[in-house]
């Protein structure tokens, strides 16, 4: 496997009242070209095994942009930001003689506040919208066995998934934090099998789902311990 990332970056930090802005630009180029060959003893000659080799390149382009504004006031912190990114992907079986090629882009706005009641305490309320892309190694189409009744294909096709996500904590003297937060999700991806053709055999891949749903809590308390020395998280 031959990987390359290429990342060129531009950001611009502007100090304001009571605040900051940043913006910036960013460009990666990513490439992944990925060579298997299998070869069988046959006779005392190495011959290529078709039915296992396996030659898939990948390239992706991402191109963001993103403004971000801070302010502060006497006891709140307001935080809001917008990120714009444009994705392409080309994704050749070099085997199968098949190429996929994907586009889209979207924006990801985020906004954030911290309030603090009392000197002891903050609450904070966060919302962004985020992106989570999928792997190199799972839209390769070629189809690899892995047991006499199992095989796995890459999906070309799959989409990233899309999070809006809530979260809400409450801080107690930089001790104790309790929080919680809610995402709804756009695409999301699981592995699933269907059945290989006319055997009894299943095909495994990744796929995507229409929407789902994610809840979580939390609660961590920071100990120190010693004068200072140690330190004990428990969460």
């Amino acid at each position: 496997a031959d990987n390359s990332v290429k990342t060129i970056t531009a950001d611009y930090f502007q100090p304001i009242k009571n605040g900051t802005l940043e913006i910036g630009l960013k460009i990666t180029d990513s490439k992944t070209n990925n060579d298997v060959l299998w070869q069988q003893l046959i006779n005392s000659t190495w011959q290529t095994d078709f039915g296992k080799t396996n030659h898939f390149i990948y390239k992706e382009d991402v191109y963001a942009s993103y403004i971000n504004l801070l302010k502060n006031y006497k006891k709140l912190t307001v935080q809001a930001g917008l990120r714009f990114e444009a994705t392409r992907s080309d994704g050749m079986s070099v085997t199968t003689n098949m190429k996929t090629v994907n586009k889209y882009c979207d924006f990801f706005p985020s906004v954030s506040f911290q309030y603090k009641p009392v000197k002891e305490q903050q609450i904070s309320i966060n919302y962004r919208k985020s992106i989570r892309r999928f792997g190199f190694d799972i839209i390769n189409p070629f189809i690899v066995t892995q047991g006499p009744y199992s095989y796995h294909q890459g999906n070309p096709y799959i989409k990233p998934s899309y999070f809006n996500s809530i979260n809400v904590s409450w801080g107690y003297k930089n001790k104790l934090v309790i929080g919680a937060g809610f995402s709804a999700v756009k695409n999301p991806t699981s592995y699933g099998y269907r059945k290989y053709g006319n055997t009894d055999a299943s095909l495994g891949s990744w796929l995507n789902f229409s929407a789902g749903r994610l809840y979580n809590s939390n609660i961590s308390y920071t100990a120190k311990l010693f004068k200072g020395k140690w330190t004990s998280i428990n969460s």
